[in-house]
């Protein structure tokens, strides 16, 4: 099934290292599933400058999946792994389903 990666807030990366972003999974039949990919250098990032001292101890996120790098061909190519390797829907939170009347 064809499908297009969608940006909400565009294409923000400030480091491809050291960020997280946000993308929608639009397949053609117009469900959209949703994922939040990271680096594992901003995971890190994150746990140590977390205001709580119980947050500096784990990290967690719905939908994410970690990446080597933030480089539109890299979660290109994760994206399109994931689904056709695997049950696409294990990894991504419906948020938007087509319904025929």
């Amino acid at each position: 099934m064809k499908y297009k990666i969608f940006y909400p807030t565009g294409f923000q990366v400030k480091d491809i290292l050291n960020d997280n972003i946000d993308i929608n999974i639009i397949f053609e039949n117009g469900d959209t599933y949703f994922a939040t990919l990271f680096t594992i250098k901003n995971v890190e990032y994150l746990m140590k400058t977390a205001t709580n001292e119980i947050e500096k101890k784990y990290f967690w996120a719905t939908d994410m999946i970690i990446v080597k790098d933030l480089m539109e061909k890299t979660i290109n190519e994760t994206i399109e792994h994931i689904i056709n390797a695997y049950n696409f829907k294990d990894y991504f939170t419906l948020i938007k389903k087509e319904v025929d009347f």
